[in-house]
């Protein structure tokens, strides 16, 4: 994925610093997956008709591979409930994606560095495929589907490195 003039890695570089968008130059994407999935219909919940309200909640770690490159989990909790009732969710959805990149010489970026790419270009990349398992998840549970937005709809909440 390139740069665009103006996007999320130039207002992380803002941020961070020039040296995220030469990351993000010479960053290759090297394999993304599902790590996890788990999902449950909340025990004696009724279950009402829609329209549904969504509460979700969005999560980011990552590790430093030396000498290979940067990897990334971003994850999105979503509870349901009935319309305006989010609040008291009948159906939870939890998802975590991995997002790997390669980069000759990883350690001449800081930890700043790889959290401000992580969190742009790491879930740009996953935010697709997390949106499509939180709603063909929904489905396949009987629900009408719940459909995320096209963008990660909050800020992700950086945690953990290594």
């Amino acid at each position: 994925m390139a740069n665009q003039p103006g996007g999320l890695i130039d207002d992380a570089a803002a941020a961070y610093g020039s040296s995220v968008s030469d990351l993000a130059a010479h960053a290759h994407l090297a394999h993304t997956h599902l790590l996890e999935l788990h999902s449950q219909f909340v025990p004696h919940a009724a279950i009402p008709p829609p329209p549904y309200t969504a509460t979700i909640t969005t999560g980011f770690a990552w590790a430093r591979r030396p000498g290979e490159g940067f990897a990334y989990a971003i994850r999105v909790d979503v509870s349901v409930g009935g319309d305006g009732h989010a609040e008291q969710p009948f159906w939870t959805c939890s998802a975590s994606h991995d997002v790997t990149y390669t980069v000759e010489s990883p350690d001449s970026y800081t930890d700043d560095d790889a959290i401000a790419f992580g969190m742009t270009n790491g879930t740009i990349a996953a935010w697709p495929y997390l949106r499509e398992v939180v709603q063909s998840t929904s489905v396949r549970s009987g629900l009408a589907p719940v459909v995320l937005d096209v963008i990660r709809p909050t800020p992700i909440q950086a945690a953990g490195g290594a």
